[in-house]
């Protein structure tokens, strides 16, 4: 039996046309950088988080991925965790979505202590039906995206 998802048209704003229809990814110019993503992002305005090898705050969400701040801790590095959970103040969560990291780098550095405040940007691999099906929803939970139809049930 053929699974269907069917995704908001709300999340895929920006993404029109042929590009659309053939999953191709958009070329767009963002502080003279190319832009590569296939889905927008929107802010995350509410306190939402990811825990993976350490505890952050997601700064932007997406379909296609995300992008979060975090404390990195005196200690070695394995390379990056390949799963992360995210979760709401609310106890809304997706646990162990598989991730690729594309981008890490520090944002503020102490002169104190060992801590860095890092961001990564994360693109979203490999998702399940259900684990799209599931982020869908917890975005459009968690999000203030205007003109959204919200499912009914959702906040």
């Amino acid at each position: 039996m053929a699974h269907v998802l069917v995704c908001s048209p709300d999340l895929h704003r920006g993404v029109s046309g042929d590009a659309a229809m053939h999953g191709e990814k958009l070329m767009t110019h963002i502080n003279g950088q190319k832009n590569r993503r296939k889905f927008p992002r929107f802010k995350a305005v509410n306190d939402l988080f990811v825990l993976h090898e350490d505890f952050g705050k997601i700064i932007e969400i997406g379909i296609g991925g995300a992008a979060f701040t975090y404390v990195e801790k005196d200690r070695p590095r394995n390379g990056g965790s390949a799963h992360g959970t995210l979760f709401s103040r609310e106890d809304d969560y997706l646990v162990e979505l598989p991730f690729r990291t594309v981008y890490d780098t520090i944002l503020r550095q102490s002169s104190f202590h060992k801590l860095h405040i890092r961001k990564r940007v994360v693109v979203f691999e490999q998702l399940s039906d259900r684990q799209l099906e599931k982020l869908e929803k917890f975005i459009l939970d968690n999000i203030p995206i205007p003109g959204a139809n919200r499912p009914s049930g959702s906040s």
